[in-house]
This record gives structure tokens, sequence and C-alpha cells, in this order.
């Protein structure tokens, strides 16, 4: 007998008091690309209260410590004690949606997540975006999932994806931050016997077909980016103050985007050095 989607997963939507002006337009294109949606959402907050009516929304608050924000990691967690699914959707506030989600593909998807796999392990996360993990990457028993090899840098990644809810919750550490988190997942990935897979990249593109279509760059360091987020706001009649936090383009600084890294110094590489070594060691115990 089939299982209902909203019975399987939760859509977590991580965000900060300091984005709230992305609420209204991520909510917008959602409600029209995602329709209809059962699922429960949480947004993620600070203090805030927000509600979009057509939605089964609800905040989950996780206030301030001493006048300043918790870490991502200790809020992810507190957000996911919350949830009761055993699989969660993961989405960021400026994952705008451009348009209709695969809605029959992430149904199928979370069912196959449920089950145990033809190589008798269980699966920890669904990437659904070809931005995420940069392989190498394994064939599997389903022909649009690729595994994700466990030496992959980015094994763990925060693009759009399903999560076992209890492994989010085990991985994540209290004081990650998103960028922590992703760049230390070739060491904590390599802990777990349990299987990474995303989408196969034959199939799902970035130009083409997308199980949650967006476009990555909808806010970048801060501030909006205007080709990506300005027509997709208009054509969909959504009116947005850009003041607030301006554009990158128009920050002085944006175009040494691309110049090469300064050379690191021989006690900076010590230092960086030792800590991998030390959060290696950490690792060992912790998983």
């Amino acid at each position: 007998m089939s299982v209902a989607l909203d019975d399987l997963v939760t859509i977590v939507v991580s965000s900060c008091d300091a984005y709230e002006d992305c609420w209204p337009p991520f909510f917008h294109l959602f409600e029209k690309y995602w329709s209809p949606n059962e699922c429960e959402i949480v947004l993620l907050t600070d203090c805030k209260d927000f509600s979009w009516s057509s939605l089964a929304l609800r905040c989950v608050q996780t206030g301030l410590h001493r006048g300043r924000q918790l870490p991502w990691g200790t809020r992810l967690r507190m957000c996911l004690e919350t949830i009761t699914t055993p699989i969660v959707l993961y989405l960021q506030e400026d994952f705008f949606l451009e348009d209709q989600v695969e809605r029959d593909t992430i149904a199928e998807f979370a069912a196959f997540m449920s089950q145990t796999s033809w190589t008798h392990q269980d699966t920890m996360q669904i990437g659904l975006s070809p931005r995420g993990s940069h392989g190498p990457f394994h064939l599997t028993e389903h022909p649009l999932l690729w595994e994700v090899d466990v030496a992959a840098r980015y094994r763990f990644c925060l693009q759009p994806g399903l999560w076992n809810r209890l492994d989010f919750y085990r991985y994540v550490r209290p004081t990650d931050s998103p960028w922590m988190f992703e760049e230390t997942s070739h060491i904590r990935g390599r802990r777990t016997r349990k299987r990474m897979l995303t989408v196969n990249r034959h199939v799902f593109t970035i130009s083409g077909r997308q199980v949650y279509p967006f476009d990555h760059r909808g806010i970048t360091r801060g501030k909006w980016v205007r080709d990506a987020v300005v027509p997709l706001f208009e054509r969909h009649g959504i009116v947005v103050d850009y003041r607030r936090r301006g554009f990158l383009e128009d920050e002085p600084y944006s175009v040494s985007v691309h110049k090469a890294p300064a050379k690191e110094s021989v006690v900076g590489a010590y230092w960086r050095s030792l800590r991998e070594r030390l959060n290696t060691r950490i690792d060992r115990f912790r998983y």
C-alpha cells in the first residue's frame, strides 16, 4: 500500500529574521509551482512569525542568546526536534522556484528512500539538484539516481534534497555553519555506511529538466543577484524593495571575486592542517 507524501516528508525552509524580505517572494512562487502541496512546511526563524494563508506553514523560532543569533547547526537541530516525519526536504529561503516542481518524482524518491537498497544499505540523503555533490558517482538500482562516492567533495550537500531526519540531526554539529557542514562532509561522510544519492546527471541538468527548478544565485553574499531575481519577480508581479540589501553587482568588491587567492603563509598552513587533523580524530569518536 502506498504511503502519502505528507506522511513521509516535512519541508524545512532554513532562514533567519535578517532574510524576512525573502519570505513573501519565496512562498508566492512556492504556492504557484508546488500545488497542491499537502506536506507541512516549517520555516526556521529567530524571533519573527510568518504565515501564508494557502500553505500549512508554521515557524520554529529559535530565539537569541545574549542578543545574538544561535549557530545554524544549533538552530537546525532545534527545528528537526519538532518534526515527526522520517524524511525532511531541506530548502533555503532564496531557493526561488522558476517552474513546476516534479512532485511525483519527489514522492517516488521519498518512497525509495524508505526502503533498504539492493546493497542492504539505508539511504541518508537524495540530492534533488544537479548542482549537488561533485562526484565521482556510481550507478544504482534506480535509473534516475546515482550514488555519491564516499570520498566525494560535498558528499553532504545543502542544495535542495531529501534527508533522513534522524541522520541529518546526528551529523549536524551544534556549532556548524552551512559552509562548515559541507566543507567537512568528506570527513564526516566516511563515517557512515549509509548511501548518499543524487539525481542522474544524464537525465537532470542545470539548463534542462530539474526536480526542483530554481536559480541557485538568488542571493549571494547577502546581496540580490539582479539577473537571477528581477526578471523572475517581475514576471510574477512580485514587488520587492531591493534597496534593503542591494545588488551584488553594485558592490565595489565584487570585481575581485575571480582573482587568484592570496598565497597561504607557512604559519597559516600549519594551523589549518592541525585543525583538520584534530577534527578528523574527533569525528572518529563521534561517528
